[in-house]
């Protein structure tokens, strides 16, 4: 029994040994894998350290293209000072241009005021010698206007004073007729009637012509009175004894109120269809005045229809 557990005993001791050794292999590993660890690093470190000469190497060659490249600008910056300048010459040159061309446009100016001025003045000149032919003018039509004037004058007397003379010369050769007319103060309407079929046989008409006379009315006045008669007058025929139309003649004797009775009485008359006042012994009585108001008459009816 001993025996068996010294055996067991044994066994377990190599196994632990075993295991033990299993172990050291097992750290002897790990430090062969520490070890090719460290190796692998010192790789890195040298790696590591060669990247880090790469890249001084490769910062240095940037820097050193970043200088050629500045060095570069600088250069094309020195071209744009220049170009810069030359742009600010040629600003310059264009601003010297420019006000130039304003003295230019200011001399020119200056020049078209002269010459509007000059203009202005050659205008007023113009309009002086216009204004000096248009008085010239005014006054030539002005002589023309008075000795037209006066030639028409002249010749209007020389023909009214021509119609005066022929007047006198036919009242020379014809003197209208005319009765002696009674006075205020043996003034009576029968009598009136009476002096009127007196004085209508002065008149030169037709003996077809008949008329008769008869007393209309009276009428008081301020400073007179005066007799209203009507005289008719027509033409009948045997076909018509009765005629179409007839022209009357009216009749005025007046009767003065202030002057003295023994002064004649004043007469007047007018023919139908007019206003003029006819005097006798100054109107000349004519045929044509009857024959105008009969007419008139006939072509009025005519267009009547009873």
């Amino acid at each position: 029994m001993e025996g068996d557990e010294g055996k067991k005993d044994l066994k377990e001791d190599e196994g632990k040994t075993e295991g033990d050794a299993g172990r050291t292999e097992g750290d002897e590993g790990m430090m062969e894998g520490d070890e090719g660890q460290g190796m692998d690093l010192e790789g890195d470190e040298r790696t590591m350290e060669g990247d880090r000469d790469e890249g001084t190497e490769s910062d240095e060659g940037t820097s050193e293209s970043d200088e050629g490249t500045s060095e570069d600008d600088e250069e094309p910056l020195e071209g744009d000072e220049r170009v810069l300048e030359a742009d600010e010459g040629a600003l310059e040159g264009d601003k010297g241009t420019t006000e130039g061309d304003e003295g230019k446009m200011e001399g020119d100016e200056g020049a078209a005021d002269l010459e509007g001025d000059e203009g202005t003045m050659e205008p007023d000149e113009g309009v002086t010698d216009v204004k000096e032919e248009e008085d010239v003018d005014l006054e030539a039509i002005m002589s023309t206007a008075v000795v037209i004037a006066e030639d028409v004058i002249k010749g209007a007397t020389d023909s009214f004073r021509e119609l005066q003379m022929k007047e006198e010369a036919a009242k020379a050769k014809y003197k209208v007729k005319n009765i002696e007319w009674m006075r205020c103060a043996d003034f009576t309407v029968a009598r009136g009637v009476l002096q009127i079929e007196e004085y209508l046989k002065t008149w030169e008409l037709h003996e077809s012509w008949l008329h008769w006379t008869c007393y209309l009315n009276d009428e008081e006045l301020k400073y007179t009175t005066q007799y209203h008669y009507r005289v008719c007058w027509s033409i009948p025929t045997c076909r018509k004894p009765i005629p179409r139309a007839t022209a009357s003649v009216y009749f005025v004797i007046e009767i003065s109120k202030v002057k003295p009775a023994t002064f004649p009485v004043e007469v007047f008359f007018m023919v139908e269809t007019n206003k003029l006042i006819h005097r006798p012994g100054v109107s000349r009585f004519k045929e044509k005045w009857l024959k105008d108001v009969i007419e008139s008459k006939v072509c009025m009816m005519e267009t009547v229809d009873f």
